[in-house]
């Protein structure tokens, strides 16, 4: 659930006060103000509890945090193809720049940062192409642990 706006932290508050039913909030640093800066360390001091996991991406953002974990090996092949579906003018150039070496998150984020969607969706059906060795964040992997 998105716990960012105030229609949703209602959410939490329910079950933190009650309906005990096991939760996960996925958040990401990211903050767009100054104001918004502890942002998700507050979701986890306020929220979590034995029946609320709060799941803090360990780069600023989601996709950082992809990029980050799929920065090398098979999943920067993944990551490549769904850039070449994303944004197939610039990215034969990006390839060749990068080479054999990791990707870079903050060159590789610049790349997308505008075409989020698009590239989510790209990714998606790379993936359902049997992409093998993609890397699920750890942050996310521990949060579905506590469910499980």
């Amino acid at each position: 659930m998105n716990v960012s706006g105030v229609a949703f932290k209602h959410f939490l508050r329910i079950i933190q006060n009650g309906y005990f039913i096991k939760s996960l909030v996925l958040t990401d640093k990211d903050s767009s103000n100054e104001d918004e800066k502890s942002r998700a360390e507050n979701l986890k001091k306020d929220y979590e509890s034995n029946v609320i996991c709060v799941s803090i991406t360990k780069c600023e953002t989601f996709e950082k945090d992809i990029i980050e974990a799929n920065k090398n090996d098979r999943g920067k092949t993944c990551l490549l193809r769904a850039l070449e579906r994303t944004r197939p003018n610039k990215a034969a150039a990006f390839k060749k720049q990068t080479g054999d070496n990791d990707l870079n998150i903050e060159s590789f984020f610049e790349m997308i940062k505008s075409f989020k969607s698009e590239f989510a969706l790209n990714l998606l059906d790379v993936l359902d192409e049997q992409c093998d060795g993609f890397v699920i964040p750890l942050y996310i992997r521990e949060g579905f642990g506590y469910l499980i």
